[in-house]
């Protein structure tokens, strides 16, 4: 018999980097469970956004997941998640994040409830590293006493770098402890060189050195050293570098962004494209910047970005300390590691590597790709923890 899992998220209102997690790999692993369903766990502000709510069930119910809502103030989402879970007659939760992991942990020790936890990373430490909160604060130290009341009670933990695995064997290695980088909801090997190409003569830049950047403008980024790299780079090729972005940020944000690499407008091309177009405009490029800040929050991180530039042939530009990226990166040579204390000389080298090896990049990152990110290449990592 199939298991039966309750899937607890947290606020999936607007179809950002979590809600995509979650539609992705459920898309690839439902047919190993018997009719699941998501609780969304949303703030009064999105609750009550009945455009937002409609856009993301349509979106799952594309794969038949249907989704319900509840309002985030704690007895509202408990009471929601345990009668949903009774009424549906469920075997266990999926909490995927902090705040489904507090539900998750409360209802284990008032109902009994199993639960497997997906930690995406140290939400205390964002908070942090953002600003909002400070290590010394009641709230950061409750929340840290929580992350890790929810990993050492769940029946199984997902981490998704090697790093994240060791902090949660940290507090517990009694149960399964599984890394599941996250991953992509495309074949790598249906991106063709015809259709690099076809995109690039589309947008004409056939004849240029692209650069680029594809996601939100995040507080991860490190835009000192990310400026340093895009100025060295268009110095290395003089009129002939252009840098692509692909996000949904506003156009005042956007500008913003451009202005402080220290780029006009004429070196910038700005697309907003749907979730199921971004890897193949990102196969257009010839290198791609992962260039992060120094923290924990990166250092246990598995950025959806990196599977992304690899799983459409792009080398990839990335700062050292990045989960498992920069370590796949340096040893399997999907690109190059950023020191921003190294000689600024050898950008002109790399720019000719790369030139001079672009289909060897193309294929040989799409090759690992398709071994350790494509979804479907850890679904026997799935199965494990759905049946534990």
């Amino acid at each position: 018999m199939k298991p039966k899992i309750l899937f607890v998220a947290g606020n999936i209102s607007s179809f950002d980097a979590t809600p995509i997690k979650i539609y992705d790999y459920l898309k690839a692993t439902s047919h190993l469970l018997e009719k699941p369903k998501i609780i969304g766990i949303l703030d009064i502000r999105s609750f009550f956004n009945r455009r937002k709510k409609r856009d993301v069930k349509n979106v799952f119910s594309a794969i038949g997941i249907p989704v319900i809502y509840t309002i985030r103030i704690f007895p509202i989402s408990l009471i929601t998640v345990w009668l949903v879970f009774k009424q549906g007659r469920f075997h266990k939760l999926y909490a995927n994040n902090l705040t489904a992991g507090i539900n998750a942990l409360f209802l284990q020790k008032l109902a009994g409830i199993k639960y497997i936890f997906d930690f995406h990373g140290s939400i205390p430490e964002e908070r942090v590293l953002i600003g909002s909160w400070k290590k010394e604060s009641l709230k950061y130290r409750l929340m840290k006493y929580l992350e890790k009341g929810i990993a050492y009670n769940s029946k199984g933990n997902v981490a998704i770098s090697n790093q994240a695995l060791s902090y949660l064997n940290s507090i517990t290695k009694q149960k399964p402890n599984l890394v599941i980088p996250c991953g992509i909801n495309f074949d790598p090997q249906k991106i063709t060189l015809d259709i690099r190409n076809k995109i690039r003569e589309e947008l004409n830049i056939q004849d240029k050195f692209v650069v680029l950047y594809s996601g939100s403008i995040s507080p991860w980024n490190d835009y000192d050293s990310m400026k340093l790299a895009v100025q060295s780079i268009a110095k290395a090729v003089p009129n002939q570098y252009l840098l692509l972005v692909l996000s949904k940020e506003k156009k005042d944000v956007m500008e913003n962004f451009v202005s402080q690499l220290g780029l006009q407008g004429k070196d910038v091309i700005h697309l907003a494209l749907s979730h199921t177009e971004v890897h193949l405009y990102t196969s257009s490029a010839d290198l791609a910047l992962l260039i992060r800040k120094k923290s924990i929050v990166n250092e246990i991180s598995s950025p959806m970005k990196f599977g992304e530039y690899i799983g459409a042939g792009v080398p990839v530009l990335i700062s050292p300390g990045i989960g498992d990226a920069t370590g796949e990166t340096e040893v399997n040579q999907l690109g190059f590691v950023f020191d921003r204390n190294r000689d600024m000389e050898k950008f002109s080298d790399m720019i000719n590597e790369i030139q001079k090896n672009r289909l060897s990049y193309f294929d040989r990152n799409r090759a690992f790709a398709s071994n350790y990110y494509v979804l479907t290449s850890v679904e026997n990592k799935y199965q494990i923890l759905y049946n534990v």
